[in-house]
């Protein structure tokens, strides 16, 4: 008998093949293959942690690693649940997954759990993932990252995915201290074949083995949110770190100290045989009056461009190659200088740094991996001892100026502030320690601004000013101006005044000047049609606040811990103000509060129609110790108060 399928037309069975998807996807709406939790998921969703950690935005219910190490490579499944408990908390709902030749995510599932305790499954199976993620290349790896749908308070967002590391590095790292509360933490391995993991925690106790051989376990607990200030630059603070190093049967550890990682991290630099080029140039080179101010310029030339697939992320290319292409990351640029100073007598070496506002350097835990970027290191000569050339001892090596080749040859400077408090690492033989990238004074930081006032009849302040930047300061301002035109640069100044001091009128900013030690200079006038209160015949003359220094960024926590602060930095400001056709009734007190980790002034004078302010704030300590909180308490209270500036008037 034939089919009653094969007596319908062809144009309606493409009909119904068409539909069928459609049909599919309305029975699954009707309960029909809705998905399930994840067993593993069910006493973690459910889990009363919000009672733990009751002023968390977000917490991490389960942070989970679950590892198999087989010759050196470590495979396994990765777990994770994140319950959101405020508005804010939406933006730690996100995942970020690397894709890479060392460490790959495979058969990644999310399930999106709502306050209803509706549930949404999206896997990478059947492609529904990619409707939740941003792909980016990210320099070696390719990141995923992953955001979740419709995200508000009371969402549960669970993540399950295999992972494999590769045996070619043989270090993983684990940041148990998170910017939200972990409530578990875990990470567990079972090592076959005689090899044997090697677990080392930093930032509290170790709950699992030194050494395991066979199966190893480490559960952390109740982990409260890492603090770090909201202020820019501000340095990751220390917290709660883990490594796992994998050793062979018979074998050492890679990494038992830092002069270990010096030699190991060495190696990678292989300059290959051909040198031919990199020799002629630095022939051309030596008959300059400084070669290596000559080769630190040629070098900053250079493109900065990376391509670190693999072992380009951890390899440089050689000098011949980087020299033949005229562009390289900061590795390859990095590895040309130093091959061009050592063939004009100067024995440079690669230094392998860590800004302080990307992440904490842990001198208890030696490895390659806490370092993201690389510069150089020139051994400190007599002509070096002038302003501006920053350098530091290198345990091992010596007194060593810093130089980084990837900024761009106008830039003013050898290091840009953003590395300076970072730890780095002298790729060397002789190398034995981490050195830390020194601070500019603050006096070297400095903003210093002169203003002279006119206050109008109709109660506007008419105001002319000069600014003068140096050091860091100026630093953000180059930064800038590296990237925008002269229209676009006097438009982003006048915007930050308008940032600062809301209502101003009549903005006009002069083009920013540059001199040859690296001070930006420019000129501004604008109005402020705001500045008096009126109260009855007494009028209230209000003047701007501290250009930049508005708010002291200290968090009002207890806990004995390092609290964080900004960099160094002076600003300085002097008022001028023509008081004319009116009579001054009172003036703010001057002040001068003087503390360990700075110090703010005020003082005013007048003289025959007008009233001089001077302004200062001097920032002289990056940390403030637990012990001094008072003390930096009584600074930000001094710094509000010269920031208030009134003074009484009766006048036209």
């Amino acid at each position: 008998m034939t089919s009653s399928w094969l007596r319908l037309p062809l144009s309606l069975l493409i009909v119904v093949a068409l539909l069928a998807p459609a049909e599919a996807a309305r029975r699954k709406k009707k309960g029909k293959d809705r998905p399930e939790l994840p067993g593993w998921a069910v006493e973690y969703v459910d889990a009363p942690v919000v009672e733990d950690f009751p002023k968390a935005d977000a917490i991490i219910v389960l942070e989970s690693w679950d590892l198999t190490v087989e010759r050196g490579a470590r495979k396994g499944t990765r777990r994770r649940v994140l319950r959101v408990v405020t508005e804010d908390g939406r933006d730690h709902a996100d995942v970020v997954l690397f894709q890479g030749s060392f460490r790959k995510h495979q058969d990644v599932k999310l399930w999106v759990q709502d306050p209803e305790g509706g549930l949404e499954l999206y896997s990478e199976s059947d492609g529904s993932l990619f409707t939740a993620i941003r792909r980016k290349l990210l320099d070696d790896d390719s990141g995923w990252y992953i955001e979740p749908p419709g995200v508000r308070p009371g969402t549960v967002v669970i993540l399950e995915s295999s992972v494999e590391m590769s045996a070619e590095l043989p270090q993983d790292q684990f940041s148990i201290h998170r910017e939200i509360p972990v409530w578990k933490a875990r990470v567990a391995v079972e090592s076959r074949d005689d090899w044997t993991v090697y677990g080392r925690v930093v930032g509290g106790d170790n709950p699992g083995p030194d050494e395991a051989t066979g199966s190893g376990a480490w559960v952390f607990e109740r982990v409260p949110a890492l603090k770090r200030v909201e202020a820019d630059n501000a340095p990751v603070p220390p917290g709660l770190k883990m490594t796992l190093e994998v050793i062979p049967p018979q074998g050492e550890i890679t990494f038992p100290d830092w002069s270990t990682t010096a030699n190991w991290t060495a190696a990678l630099f292989d300059a290959g045989d051909d040198m031919t080029a990199v020799r002629e140039t630095a022939a051309r080179l030596s008959d300059e009056e400084d070669p290596v101010d000559a080769v630190g310029e040629l070098v900053r030339r250079m493109r900065y461009f990376g391509v670190e697939i693999g072992w380009g992320g951890w390899r440089p290319r050689t000098p011949a190659t980087t020299l033949r292409r005229g562009f390289g990351d900061c590795k390859d640029k990095s590895f040309l200088m130093v091959s061009l100073l050592q063939q004009v007598g100067v024995e440079a070496v690669p230094v392998i740094v860590m800004a302080p506002d990307d992440g904490y350097v842990y001198e208890e835990l030696p490895g390659p991996f806490q370092f993201n970027h690389c510069i150089v290191g020139i051994p400190l000569r007599p002509e070096d001892d002038r302003e501006g050339i920053v350098w530091v001892d290198s345990p091992g090596v010596g007194p060593v100026r810093l130089f980084d080749p990837t900024l761009s040859e106008e830039f003013p400077g050898d290091v840009a502030p953003g590395l300076e408090g970072g730890r780095g690492l002298a790729v060397d033989a002789r190398s034995t320690g981490l050195l830390q990238v020194p601070r500019t004074p603050g006096e070297r930081n400095e903003s210093v601004t002169h203003y002279d006032a006119r206050l109008n009849g109709d109660g506007t302040l008419s105001i002319s000013m000069q600014r003068r930047l140096s050091g860091g300061r100026a630093y953000q301002l180059w930064e800038a101006g590296s990237v925008m035109d002269s229209s676009e640069l006097r438009r982003d100044i006048a915007n930050e005044f308008a940032e600062d001091l809301p209502g101003l009128s009549d903005v006009s900013v002069s083009e920013p000047r540059l001199s040859e030690d690296g001070v930006w200079t420019f000129d501004a006038s604008f109005a402020q049609p705001e500045a008096l209160a009126s109260y009855g015949d007494v009028t209230v003359l209000h003047l701007p606040i501290l250009a930049a220094a508005s708010n002291f960024p200290l968090p009002d926590i207890d806990e004995p811990e390092t609290l964080y602060q900004w960099s160094l930095r002076r600003t300085r400001e002097t008022w001028v103000v023509d008081l004319s056709g009116f009579d001054v009734l009172t003036l703010p007190e001057s002040l001068d509060v003087e503390r360990p980790m700075g110090r703010v002034s005020l003082s005013v004078e007048r003289d025959d129609g007008r009233v001089t302010v001077r302004r200062e704030i001097d920032i002289t300590s990056i940390e403030i110790p637990p012990g001094q909180r008072d003390d930096a308490l009584a600074l930000r209270a001094a710094l509000r108060s010269v920031n208030k500036v009134r003074l009484a008037l009766r006048g036209p």
